[in-house]
């Protein structure tokens, strides 16, 4: 999503929360443009950094012989969000810098919130989905009637 405009670029569909689904997204992601202008934030799950570092890199030419090594470009920045619960409650909102330069993370952070006190955060997602769950009941938790074929999830997700 870009936050600015609130331009969502696109999402992917998946049965479960696995390697596969995060991987998707990410190639989607890779696909909308410069990837030095790319700052990810995610919730704590350990995937999104180890998926992101295998779909960003790009090869380094040396001018050597040989396969060119594949490294991050230096834009890209990916920062998390874990949140501790007790008793259902969140009591700790834990916020770090994974790739990249905490000052840098900050920097986009105040030019795309366009605050002077922003934070890193995953509000502007967490706000989608729930659009995304008030208008395609199959999205919600708990319901009786689900969807028979994907498509029509897909469908309902690009027109919501």
């Amino acid at each position: 999503m870009e936050v600015r405009s609130r331009l969502w670029l696109g999402g992917v569909l998946s049965r479960h929360r696995d390697v596969q689904l995060i991987r998707a997204l990410l190639l989607r992601v890779c696909a909308c443009g410069l990837l030095e202008r790319i700052l990810l934030v995610s919730d704590g799950l350990s995937s999104y950094k180890s998926q992101a570092q295998k779909v960003f890199r790009k090869p380094l030419h040396t001018g050597k012989a040989g396969r060119p090594r594949l490294v991050v470009p230096a834009g890209v920045m990916i920062a998390r969000v874990k949140k501790r619960c007790q008793r259902r409650r969140v009591v700790e909102v834990i916020r770090d810098v994974v790739v990249g330069v905490e000052a840098e993370v900050i920097s986009r952070l105040i030019g795309t919130q366009r605050s002077i006190r922003a934070l890193i955060n995953t509000a502007y997602i967490e706000r989608l989905q729930a659009t995304f769950r008030a208008r395609l009941a199959p999205l919600a938790r708990r319901i009786r009637a689900g969807v028979h074929k994907q498509c029509t999830l897909e469908c309902g997700m690009w027109l919501g």
